[in-house]
């Protein structure tokens, strides 16, 4: 026997490099014709074999024998067939390019043939041949050239599959999932998943005794079952699957299958109930197997297993085979440390203090995702919006700012799973950009960050425009502006003073849409007649922070009157004539003279019109001084400075 063994493989080593070999040629399956009607039995037969006999006699196609093809369709529980769809099935298990199928019938002298190629890798008939004969003699004359066109058929096709196959050879992806490897009595059974629509034309199945090999090819199979009855009890194997193309391009398939201690009685795995991923961590929920109680088996401890993908599986912990308490009905196993949103692939074993079980069916985990971060709005004031997606199994949300090039602070604390949105309203400032990054948390732990997102608030407001104010304003000056449309504009503040470079605050004005103020100065500080002033304002928000003061403007107060000019008093015998010049303002309202007796108080003596310019005098009494002045009154009742006239005496 350990002889015969390395002759085995080399046939078939030998074998499968022939096949790989010979795929650059078009191989094709020639399925028995079917006759229509009974007069057509025996031509079928006539036909088949003239054609078969032609083709075999070029050497750039090749036909597959007969009684291998039969062989193959056996195993694979398959007929020869005329049905197209039928016909298809059996070119994928027999691993041909093509397949020819047809139907013979007689009509009278005539016998009628139509011919059907079929392209294994398309899937469908690509060529089609009607051919009419009269006898056996004519079938023999014009198979050869029927061959012929069959032939070029062929080549025509196999050159373009082929052309294709070879520039998309690199790009082409057999992916198979659920590969196992199961012990039976006295074999191991693999199994596994695959997309029928791929191109396989068939699968080598190779074994090796440890991961890292050597494999070798151990046999074949067109279906995803394969037995594998040449064991040795008690040794472990390792499982590995190419996927054998229509093109000839082998391709290996990374899922590698272990079973161990071959054909000895194991420990049976546990049961997982359930599986969950969390934050961080993996919840898996299992019960014993009754049969290990049933078949004397004790067990001590369940080891865990894990594998990510793309890595090796690796144990994860040991957990003991007992249960906290009487009532408990299932044990349970926590993997932490994981990563965020990965899918973690689990199984568990039974251990006894000798032997340990195969693994069990494993089950899939993944992991809590970290949220997404979305700006939902900025340039708010003092407020940014936030939103995010929702995340299951978890208790909420930690929100985490900071000022770019600050440290990072949590500023949230979410405790509700479903919310998705929240606006941060917390001590901001105007006109600040923050970052923001946002994590789901649970009783157990915390996602890592999300996304970074930045979002600014509002700047200060700006000043508003078209700021005037109005010049000649008795003891007041009117400014106005266009107002602000902003509801965040809480209102104005108004400076006022004496230079441009030095004002103070007078007066805040509430609401966005106020357009006008009126500066009359306070109480006791009333505004100065003929004064200059300059103005700015300030817009201040809700929160009553101000931005930029605009620019200045001036206006100046109307003045008062100027004195008299001209007051001169002439004595006569009975009377003192004053007389004086009109006023250069064109409101004056009138003049009223005072008199004062011997530097006593003054005395109103009259209030004159603005168009008189002369007054006597004729209430006097001798040996009196008079000493007289004259005040201009305008329309607003602004009063001009004395005009003084002294030390005119009166009749003696």
């Amino acid at each position: 026997m350990s002889r015969r063994l390395p002759v085995f493989c080399l046939f078939l080593c030998v074998l499968f490099i022939n096949n790989l070999a010979r795929a650059a040629k078009p191989i094709i399956a020639i399925f028995n014709l079917r006759p229509t009607n009974i007069e057509a039995l025996g031509y079928d037969g006539e036909l088949l074999y003239s054609l078969v006999s032609a083709l075999t006699r070029d050497n750039s196609i090749e036909i597959m024998p007969r009684r291998e093809m039969e062989d193959a369709l056996l195993q694979a529980g398959l007929t020869q067939s005329d049905n197209p769809d039928h016909a298809l099935q059996a070119g994928k298990a027999l691993g041909v390019n093509y397949v020819l199928i047809g139907q013979v019938s007689k009509q009278g002298l005539q016998i009628k043939t139509r011919l059907h190629l079929l392209s294994v890798a398309q899937g469908r008939i690509i060529k089609t041949w009607s051919s009419v004969f009269s006898g056996r003699e004519d079938i023999l004359n014009k198979a050869p050239g029927l061959a012929r066109t069959i032939v070029e058929a062929l080549h025509a096709k196999h050159s373009t599959i082929q052309h294709i196959a070879h520039t998309q050879k690199q790009k082409i992806q057999i992916i198979i999932k659920n590969l196992k490897a199961t012990c039976k009595k006295n074999y191991v059974v693999l199994t596994w998943n695959f997309n029928p629509q791929d191109p396989i034309a068939r699968f080598n199945v190779y074994r090796a005794e440890n991961k890292n090999g050597p494999y070798q090819f151990i046999g074949k199979t067109n279906r995803n079952i394969f037995e594998d009855h040449k064991i040795s009890k008690g040794h472990s194997y390792c499982y590995m699957l190419a996927a054998l193309l229509y093109n000839g391009q082998e391709i290996k398939l990374k899922p590698i299958a272990q079973v161990r201690n071959v054909g000895e009685k194991l420990p049976h795995p546990p049961l997982i109930l359930e599986a969950k991923g969390f934050i961080k961590r993996g919840l898996l929920k299992f019960i014993p197997s009754l049969l290990n109680e049933q078949e004397g088996f004790k067990i001590k401890q369940y080891i865990l297993y894990r594998r990510a993908e793309g890595d090796d599986r690796v144990k994860v912990q040991e957990i003991p085979a007992r249960f906290k308490s009487q009532s408990e009905l299932a044990l349970y196993a926590e993997d932490t440390g994981l990563q965020d949103n990965t899918t973690y692939e689990y199984c568990l074993t039974s251990l006894t203090r000798k032997k340990q079980s195969p693994c069990s069916d494993t089950v899939k985990i993944t992991t809590t995702p970290r949220p997404h971060l979305v700006l939902a709005r900025d340039n708010l004031l003092r407020r940014i919006d936030l939103s995010w997606h929702k995340i299951e199994n978890i208790e909420g949300y930690y929100l985490y700012r900071r000022v770019q090039g600050e440290n990072w602070q949590r500023i949230a604390r979410i405790r509700k799973n479903h919310q998705t949105q929240y606006s941060d309203k917390n001590h901001l400032e105007d006109g600040l950009t923050y970052e923001y990054y946002l994590t789901a948390y649970d009783s157990k732990g915390e996602t890592g960050p999300s996304n970074i997102i930045s979002g600014k608030t509002k700047d200060l407001p700006l000043p508003p425009a078209d700021i005037s104010a109005r010049s000649g304003m008795v003891k007041s000056v009117l400014l106005t502006w266009k107002p602000i449309s902003d509801r965040d504009i809480g209102g104005y503040t108004i400076y006022r003073g004496l230079s441009p470079q030095k004002m103070y605050e007078i007066a805040k004005v509430k609401g966005f849409k106020k357009a006008s103020y009126l500066d009359k100065g306070r109480t006791f500080e009333p505004l100065e007649d003929g004064q200059t002033y300059y103005y700015a304002i300030a817009s201040f928000n809700l929160f009553k922070a101000e931005g930029p003061i605009s620019r200045a403007v001036k206006a100046t107060t109307k003045p008062r009157p100027v004195p008299v000019k001209g007051f001169t008093a002439t004595p006569e015998p009975d009377k003192i004539v004053l007389t004086w010049r009109k006023n250069p303002e064109n409101d004056i309202r009138a003049y009223v003279i005072y008199r004062s007796r011997n530097t006593g108080f003054w005395k109103k003596l009259a209030t004159l019109p603005a168009r008189q310019t002369k007054y006597e005098d004729n209430d006097l009494k001798p040996e009196s001084a008079y000493t007289y002045k004259i005040i201009a009154i305008d329309k607003d009742g602004l009063e001009s400075d004395p005009a003084i006239v002294e030390g005119l005496k009166g009749k003696e």
